[in-house]
């Protein structure tokens, strides 16, 4: 992974605000993709608090947990479901 340049970010987001050409920007901040660049630009929007900032890891819902422990003997019939259901009803 490329390492990550040190620009200054209120000289980036105005020269984009004044609207610069990209290929002017890319040469001037040292980028060599307009990705690059765009990404940039983004980091400096967060730094500068001008967009919130993004989340990117997943929220896992927690998962509820049932202690209750059912004991079924292989004679018994299964109670969690319908009571007619074990004789085709």
């Amino acid at each position: 992974m490329a390492k990550k340049k040190l620009v200054e970010h209120n000289a980036l987001v105005q020269a984009i605000e004044m609207g610069s050409p990209k290929s002017e920007l890319m040469v001037k901040f040292g980028y060599k993709s307009t990705s690059a660049l765009k990404t940039a630009y983004l980091n400096a929007l967060i730094a500068l608090n001008k967009v919130p900032s993004i989340n990117t890891r997943r929220i896992r819902k927690k998962k509820k947990v049932d202690n209750v422990v059912r004991i079924k003997r292989p004679w018994e019939p299964d109670y969690t479901e319908k009571p007619g259901r074990a004789f085709g009803l």
